[in-house]
Parts: structure tokens; C-alpha cells; sequence
């Protein structure tokens, strides 16, 4: 687990840095940005899914369904837009007969 913890964090530090960019950039440009920038933002968001959803594996099997969601809910602003994220975040909703 320490290690996708590890792993994890430097995925979440690289999206920030790169978020931080791409809102820079949409002020200083009014709102154009590289698409460069943008595809760099998607190919790290797809690598970072992975490590998150082996993390929240690892509660889901305890059926510690509570901490998937905390889980979830921490990567709401990287994720929220990506269909893997959503069917889990709704899968993990469903199963703790939550409504979201």
C-alpha cells in the first residue's frame, strides 16, 4: 500500500502543477490554451486512475466502502470528468445505498 501511496502522491503533485499551468494560461491568453498542455493533462490523469483505483481496491475488499468514497472525493478535481472515475464513484454510492 505504501507504495501506490507513494506513487499516488507524485501523480496528485504532477496534476496540481499542471492545473495551476492550464489556469494560468486561461487568464493570461483568455482562455486559450496549448493543446499540448491538455493532452500532457490527459495522459497523466489516465496513468494516475489506475494507482487510485488499486488503492481503493484495497478498501473494497475489506468492504470499507466509506474510505473508496473519501478516496474518490479527494481526486474530485483531477476525476470528475473522467468515465472510469464517475462509474466508480457511483458504483461505490451504490453500493452503500447512497444517492449522489
Amino acid at each position: 500500500y505504501r507504495k501506490l501511496e507513494e506513487l499516488s502522491k507524485q501523480h496528485v503533485d504532477s496534476l496540481r502543477k499542471l492545473t495551476q499551468k492550464i489556469a494560468t494560461m486561461q487568464q493570461a491568453q483568455d482562455g486559450d490554451i496549448s493543446g499540448d498542455d491538455l493532452s500532457l493533462f490527459d495522459s497523466s490523469l489516465d496513468r494516475y486512475i489506475p494507482v487510485l483505483m488499486a488503492q481503493a481496491k484495497i478498501y473494497w475488499d475489506n468492504k470499507n466502502y466509506a474510505q473508496v468514497e473519501r478516496m474518490f472525493l479527494q481526486a474530485i478535481d483531477f476525476c470528475s470528468n473522467h468515465d472510469t472515475w464517475r462509474l466508480n464513484v457511483a458504483h461505490t454510492c451504490f453500493i452503500q445505498d447512497k444517492p449522489h
